[in-house]
């Protein structure tokens, strides 16, 4: 079974019920792996500014929603846990034309 969430979208309530919904159904979290990312190439000024939302609402967002939720749970409940973060180091640091997008939103989870 699988449980489907687009994290871009999602609010901290929507959050908490996923989280909630997965550990009815496999028993308590230990370890979150995020490697959410979208990258859509274009030039700075070719670039709606909607899009740079999106991208800050999947890669960096998103998951610091995600982490939030869940370590507030180990922490009122006493557990440990393991995050595994999945950054881009290429993107964060150096230039890349046509991925500012990009390069900002996993830059920002570093």
């Amino acid at each position: 079974m699988s449980i489907k969430a687009d994290i871009a979208e999602m609010t901290i309530k929507d959050i908490e019920k996923v989280v909630t919904k997965t550990e009815a159904i496999y028993g308590t979290i230990d370890t979150v792996i995020c490697c959410a990312a979208i990258s859509i190439p274009k030039l700075f000024l070719s670039t709606d500014f909607k899009e740079y939302e999106h991208h800050m609402n999947l890669n960096f967002l998103g998951v610091a929603k995600f982490v939030h939720v869940i370590a507030k749970r180990w922490v009122n409940q006493r557990k440990k846990g393991r995050f595994v973060l999945i950054g881009d180091p290429i993107a964060s640091h150096y230039v890349m034309p046509a991925f500012s997008a990009y390069s900002c939103s996993k830059s920002a989870l570093e």
